[in-house]
């Protein structure tokens, strides 16, 4: 082959390899415009084998073994890892808990929460290990590609794991409560443990006003049961009574609900807030929900719920 065409390139990709980046290389583009293009592809060539051919570290190998669920990559590297640091082993356990919850492929679940019980051997899971393998059972949010039985499993599984090798749930932080509507063995197992269902904000039952503004009303009633606040606030200080009797608003309903399923709709609403709004104050709520704009009652009336209304004064509430 002759090679005396291609001698001058050669000769400038040589310079340009030989060349250092220039100090005022900017991310404008500038310099990689015309001729420059001599410098900046050499570079960047270089750059990308170099990337290559570094070696990578037992850190990335573990990330992507737990990113794609090999168990037995994941055991090899952490073993190559060496002693962890409780910084690193909360971190992976985090990634782990978190990518087992979140996995909608059944093949590959057993071997995610393997991964799990595999690096928490010989830690202390009375402590912030344990915390974050339940917290990551309540809070981590799933995929509505799956059935919620699956997802419902994998809380159970985890938090199970997590309880049964020492962790307590006295720090749990219920504010978001992924599906804890569905899964009524979770809550009570936890409670069990030390949670507090209203830990972290106990003057605004995060939780239990959740599943209120869900409508998940036999689920609220197991949340006091378990010990959330039924005089919880609300935003502008309403309490949850507040928010119960605003539920069956006729006039939102007209705009919403086609006329021949509105009185159906209308009843079971009205039924609902009444079974709900009688058990909360049998069980401690204010008739007149702590009320910063207006009581339960007003809003009711309001609302032309008067079936609510007409409960409320026999369950102590002031007219006003």
């Amino acid at each position: 082959m002759r090679l005396s065409k291609y001698r001058p390139l050669i000769a400038a990709l040589g310079l340009a390899l030989a060349l250092p980046v220039p100090a005022h290389a900017s991310n404008d583009g500038d310099l990689c415009k015309g001729p420059a293009i001599l410098i900046c592809v050499p570079i960047a060539l270089v750059a990308g084998i170099a990337h290559v051919l570094t070696p990578r570290s037992a850190d990335e190998h573990l990330w992507d073994a737990i990113r794609d669920g090999d168990l037995d990559d994941f055991k090899h590297w952490l073993k190559k890892r060496g002693d962890l640091s409780e910084k690193d082993k909360l971190g992976y356990l985090s990634y782990c808990a978190d990518e087992y919850m979140r996995e909608v492929k059944p093949e590959k679940r057993a071997a995610r929460l393997d991964m799990v019980k595999h690096l928490v051997e010989g830690m202390d899971m009375s402590g912030e290990a344990g915390t974050v393998a339940l917290q990551k059972a309540v809070s981590t949010q799933s995929y509505g590609v799956e059935a919620p039985q699956n997802y419902q499993d994998r809380k159970l599984a985890l938090a199970g794991f997590a309880i049964e090798r020492g962790a307590k749930a006295d720090a749990v932080d219920f504010g978001n409560c992924a599906r804890c509507e569905a899964v009524n063995e979770l809550l009570s197992m936890l409670v069990k443990n030390g949670a507090k269902l209203d830990q972290h904000k106990p003057h605004e039952a995060p939780l239990l006003n959740s599943l209120v503004n869900a409508g998940e009303f036999a689920a609220a009633q197991r949340a006091i049961l378990l010990g959330a606040n039924p005089n919880g606030g609300i935003w502008r200080q309403r309490g949850m009574l507040a928010s119960v009797a605003a539920r069956c608003d006729v006039d939102a309903m007209r705009k919403s609900i086609a006329a021949e399923r509105l009185e159906a709709v209308w009843q079971d609403c009205v039924q609902q807030t009444v079974e709900f709004t009688t058990f909360a104050v049998q069980h401690g709520a204010d008739a007149n929900g702590n009320a910063g704009v207006a009581t339960p009652y007003q809003t009711a009336r309001k609302a032309q719920n008067e079936e609510l209304a007409k409960a409320l004064l026999q369950l102590g509430a002031e007219a006003r």
